[in-house]
C-alpha cells in the first residue's frame, strides 16, 4: 500500500513537471510533499487530490528520486544577505552542482563525493542566513525552509554505490557524510510535529554500519570530516545505547588529532556544518562526556 501511494505521488508530480516545478509555483506544497514522505504517519493534500502517504516503511521502501538535480540558489534574489566574511565560521558560497568552492574541494580531498560535498557546503551557507539575534520574518522563514527541503530531498535522492571496489573507502566516506548531513538537520527537531524519530533512528543505524566498515579499512586515519561525522552521530544518539560507541571512538580520535579542549574541537567541527543556536548545547554536553571518559582512562 505504501509503494502504491508513493508511486501515485510520483506520477502526480511527474504530470506537474517534478517536485522542482511544484516548488516554483507553490513552495509550501512542495515542502509538505517532502515532509510527508519523510514523516511517520504524515498525511497531506496536494494538487486538489486527496492522497495519504504513510511513510512508516523507510526501512523497506527507498526514498523516491524526487529531486535528481540541485538548482542554483542566490540569497540576494530573495532579499537575503549573508554575514560579512569576518563572521563566517567556514569558507563557502552558494552554487549549483556544477560549481565548486574551496571547502567542497577540501572535502573531496578527504574522500567525500562532489555531489555530497556541495550539499554540505550549501547547508552550512543556508544556516548562516538565519538571523542570530532576532526571529526571521515569515517570508525569510519560507525561503530558508524551502531551500533546506530542496537540499535534503536532493541528498536523499542520491543513490549510494557501495559495491565499487575501486573506490570502496571513498564511497563509504561519502555515504557516511550523506547520512551525517541528514542527521545533523533532522536531529534538532526530533519530537516536534511531524515527528521524525523513526527516520532519525534509521539514518543513525545506517551511519553506524558505514562507520564500522571505515574503521575496519586498513590505513584509515582520523581527520576533520571523520571527527564531525562521529560527533553528529553521537548527538543524534543522545540518551540511546549507541551513544557510548560514538564517545569511545571520539576519545581515541581526539587523542590522535591532539585536540586538547572544547575550543579546539569546536574550531574543527564548525568548519563542516555548524549553527550556534542549535548545536552549542548538544555539542558541549558531548564534549563533557568525552572529557570524562578520557580522564577515566588516564586514571587507570
Amino acid at each position: 500500500m505504501l509503494r502504491m501511494h508513493l508511486e501515485g505521488l510520483k506520477r502526480i508530480l511527474g504530470i506537474r513537471g517534478g517536485l522542482g516545478s511544484v516548488r516554483d509555483s507553490n513552495p509550501m506544497v512542495a515542502n509538505s510533499v517532502f515532509s510527508s514522505v519523510q514523516s511517520l504517519l504524515a498525511c497531506f493534500e496536494i494538487l486538489n487530490t486527496s492522497i495519504r502517504a504513510f511513510a512508516v516503511a523507510l526501512y523497506e521502501v527507498p526514498y523516491p528520486n524526487l529531486d535528481p538535480i540541485l538548482p542554483p540558489f542566490q540569497p540576494s534574489d530573495h532579499g537575503l544577505i549573508s554575514p560579512s566574511e569576518d563572521h563566517l565560521v567556514s569558507h563557502f558560497q552558494e552554487f549549483g552542482p556544477q560549481q565548486e568552492s574551496l571547502q567542497a574541494l577540501e572535502f573531496q580531498s578527504l574522500g567525500v563525493d562532489q555531489n555530497v560535498a556541495l550539499v554540505v557546503n550549501s547547508v552550512q551557507h543556508v544556516s548562516q542566513l538565519v538571523p542570530t539575534h532576532s526571529y526571521p520574518t515569515a517570508f525569510t522563514s519560507l525561503v530558508i525552509l524551502t531551500r533546506m527541503c530542496n537540499l535534503l530531498s536532493y541528498l536523499l535522492s542520491i543513490q549510494p554505490i557501495l559495491n565499487d571496489s575501486l573506490r570502496y573507502y571513498a564511497t563509504l566516506v561519502s555515504e557516511s557524510m550523506r547520512l551525517s548531513t541528514l542527521l545533523h538537520v533532522f536531529t534538532p527537531w526530533r519530537g516536534l510535529a511531524p515527528d521524525g524519530s523513526i527516520t532519525i533512528n534509521h539514518l543513525l543505524h545506517q551511519l553506524i554500519s558505514c562507520l564500522k566498515l571505515i574503521l575496519s579499512t586498513p590505513g584509515w586515519s582520523p581527520n576533520m570530516v571523520m571527527l564531525w561525522m562521529f560527533c553528529t552521530g553521537a548527538v543524534a544518539a543522545d540518551n540511546m545505547p549507541e551513544r557510548s560507541w560514538f564517545v569511545g571512538h571520539l576519545v581515541e580520535m581526539i587523542e590522535v588529532m591532539e585536540v586538547g579542549n572544547w575550543q579546539e574541537m569546536k574550531g574543527l567541527v564548525s568548519r563542516v556544518i555548524w549553527h550556534e543556536r542549535l548545536n552549542t548545547r548538544t555539542y558541549t554536553k558531548l564534549w563533557g562526556e568525552i572529557e570524562q571518559q578520557r580522564r577515566g582512562i588516564d586514571g587507570l
